[in-house]
C-alpha cells in the first residue's frame, strides 16, 4: 500500500487521492460506530433518536453517557 523507502515518493495527485481514501475510511468507520451506538441506545434504553445520538456521540468522544 505504501511505497518502500527505496522507491520514489508519490506524485502530489496520487498522494491527495490516498489521503482522501484514508479520510473516507475513517469517516465511514466513525459513522458506522455512531449508528450502532444510536441503534443500541434506541433499542435497549428506549431513547428517542435525538437522545440516542447525543449519548452515542458523547461515548465516542470519551466523555461518558449523558443519561
Amino acid at each position: 500500500m505504501y511505497e518502500h523507502r527505496r522507491h520514489a515518493p508519490l506524485s502530489p495527485r496520487r498522494f491527495v487521492w490516498r489521503l482522501l481514501r484514508h479520510f473516507a475510511l475513517a469517516a465511514l468507520l466513525l459513522a458506522a460506530s455512531l449508528w450502532l451506538g444510536m441503534a443500541g441506545y434506541q433499542h435497549y434504553e428506549h431513547l428517542a433518536w435525538r437522545d440516542a445520538f447525543l449519548n452515542a456521540s458523547m461515548l465516542l468522544g470519551g466523555m461518558g453517557p449523558v443519561n
